[in-house]
């Protein structure tokens, strides 16, 4: 189907914005809606760079390989962000990250070539889009830079904060979905850490843990901050 078609089964808010957002698309270039569960990978590190994914809801999280880990969650996104498109202005055959939805998501999916006459046709769009790249790009050199004098305590609070920033309604006491294991793979320590780290964070009230889930609120999340901020 083409966007026209497309844009008829959208809800109110996400047809008016994909309308600004894509305005000036290929017409008649066909799109094609893809929908995947929590956990399930939209792209694969090192498979070829065919295709360009626009996330219309939900979360997603960008991980790539680590020589001495299994992998690593750079960071996270919401809608509405594209994925592949890095690679391919980057003239680069291969999806360099996998993307992974950490919730249930929702893409807008089109080829390369017709990304590639998208942003040859529009310069406006075109110069938004490497605006928008070069500042996801310094805010994860900075992310980075941060995280490389943190110890396993700070890169843990990290990742907490982070997961609460992400929740649709951060000011209620929330469970964070996030696993000890998912945490060891964002931090890049062992889940046995990462268990002793949540055992001190809670016994500082720092945060909650209940049933073995992870709980926080607005109060304990600024509280966590402050913690978080003394070691920088």
């Amino acid at each position: 189907m083409n966007l026209a078609e497309y844009l008829t089964s959208e809800n109110t808010l996400a047809r008016e914005k994909l309308k600004l957002l894509m305005n000036t698309y290929p017409e008649d270039s066909p799109v094609l809606p893809v929908s995947l569960a929590s956990g399930e990978a939209l792209i694969h590190e090192g498979n070829r760079c065919e295709r360009v994914y626009l996330l219309l809801s939900g979360r997603v999280s960008v991980i790539i390989s680590q020589p001495r880990f299994s992998s690593y969650t750079v960071t996270q996104f919401k809608p509405f962000e594209f994925f592949g498109e890095y690679e391919l202005l980057a003239g680069k055959g291969q999806y360099l990250a996998e993307v992974r939805a950490c919730t249930p998501c929702r893409f807008l999916t089109f080829s390369a070539q017709t990304y590639l006459q998208w942003v040859k046709n529009d310069p406006v769009f075109f110069r938004g889009r490497v605006r928008r790249i070069l500042g996801t790009l310094l805010d994860q050199t900075v992310n980075e830079r941060t995280r490389h004098f943190l110890d396993a305590t700070g890169r843990v609070i990290q990742v907490l904060l982070r997961a609460y920033d992400m929740c649709q309604t951060p000011q209620e006491d929330i469970r964070l979905n996030l696993t000890r294991a998912k945490i060891a793979e964002q931090t890049g320590c062992s889940v046995r850490t990462v268990n002793r780290i949540i055992r001190e964070l809670d016994r500082k009230q720092l945060l909650s843990v209940v049933h073995g889930k992870i709980r926080l609120n607005a109060t304990r999340r600024q509280a966590l901050q402050q913690e978080f901020e003394t070691r920088l």
